[in-house]
């Protein structure tokens, strides 16, 4: 009886000493500047739209175990974006298409904890390109 008492508070302390595992994109969490440059290019090569825009957002966790939301503040046609991301901070590339003549890219990644860097490109041959750079700081 002795000896299953002391298994059993044996047991109770391994268990209780049991650490969780952290989710490796609590780093990223918190509150963003986001500065996204944005250029429109139509008919093999002309450059018809360009422009820089700040937004103050959020990154939370997604749905999915490696997926992050980028929320921005105030009206965003983008809002929220949901990407992917490795153990190593890098944006898991992600290319799909609905239609045969439509694509959409995303790659990059986070430098460190602070800072994040990444590309879209939307792809819609032959009438449209879109190409985003979005460069975001923790604040």
């Amino acid at each position: 009886m002795r000896l299953v008492i002391a298994l059993l508070i044996l047991t109770i302390f391994v268990i209780s000493g049991c650490e969780k595992q952290s989710d490796y994109r609590n780093k990223y969490l918190g509150n963003w500047l986001f500065e996204i440059q944005r250029y429109e290019i139509k008919d093999g090569g002309v450059l018809v739209n360009s422009d820089t825009s700040i937004h103050n957002g959020e990154i939370k966790n997604g749905d999915v175990s490696d997926e992050i939301l980028l929320q921005f503040q105030g009206t965003n046609p983008h809002s929220p974006v949901t990407l992917r991301i490795g153990q190593d901070g890098k944006i898991l590339p992600k290319t799909y298409s609905s239609y045969p003549s439509i694509s959409i890219s995303y790659t990059g990644g986070f430098e460190g904890n602070n800072k994040l860097h990444y590309h879209y490109q939307f792809n819609h041959s032959p009438q449209t390109d879109i190409y985003e750079t979005l460069t975001g700081e923790k604040e």
